[in-house]
């Protein structure tokens, strides 16, 4: 295994983050074996990836250097991030105490300023290379186009209220509250985990195009593989 150069950044409000020059998945494995907690993260097959803990902890590896300034900046202010989508582009967004992204589709953000004047909270949003989006607050879901929509709307039916979703380019799935539901394709190795090996109810759902996943809790406890 490599060794990792570390910077440590302690913050007034006790919270740090760990960041990497390496983007190998190993530094991801050795940061998980030690911190054993998980709410949620990013990752993809080209722009690194970013595991955010439960106790305002944050690391990443090989990820677009503005989304490691911004995630840096908000957890030494003491701000919660709650949830991240990145792209194999290197478009980001980031969900938590502060709403923010670079490189998203601008439809999107306008569907986030309605919600936001409804007084909604942004529970989850994410987006792929091809303009394609979802976006899910606390009241209500919507998504780039009908097709999209029309499977969330089946999603909310089937089971019950949208936790979160996640999407690339080549597929996406939708957490419900009793179940999920996928379309286009999916790691076999994580299709395999959510169908016999789920061990936790799971609120975020992670995959890129080459097989690596990642599955929390929204809280602290995960599964996952990194390729």
């Amino acid at each position: 295994m490599k060794k990792t150069v570390l910077f440590f950044i302690i913050s007034l409000f006790v919270s740090f983050s760990i960041f990497s020059q390496s983007s190998d998945s190993d530094y991801i494995h050795e940061y998980l074996s030690k911190e054993s907690s998980c709410k949620s993260g990013a990752i993809t097959d080209t722009y690194g990836y970013v595991v955010l803990s439960g106790r305002k902890y944050a690391a990443w590896s090989g990820i677009p250097r503005s989304l490691a300034e911004y995630l840096q900046n908000e957890l030494n202010a003491g701000r919660v991030i709650d949830d991240i989508c990145l792209t194999e582009k290197g478009s980001w967004y980031c969900v938590g105490d502060k709403l923010y992204g670079e490189g998203c589709p601008q439809s999107m953000h306008d569907e986030i300023s309605e919600y936001l004047k409804k007084g909604d909270r942004i529970n989850c949003v994410t987006f792929n290379d091809y303009g394609e989006w979802m976006v899910i607050t606390d009241n209500h879901f919507s998504a780039s186009d009908d097709y999209i929509l029309d499977i969330m709307k089946e999603v909310s039916k089937k089971y019950g209220f949208i936790h979160a979703a996640s999407m690339n380019n080549q597929g996406l799935i939708i957490v419900g509250n009793d179940g999920f539901q996928s379309k286009g394709n999916i790691p076999d190795s994580l299709d395999k985990y959510l169908r016999y090996d789920q061990s936790f109810d799971i609120k975020y759902i992670k995959f890129t195009e080459n097989g690596s996943w990642l599955v929390t809790d929204g809280y602290s406890k995960y599964a996952y593989s990194l390729y």
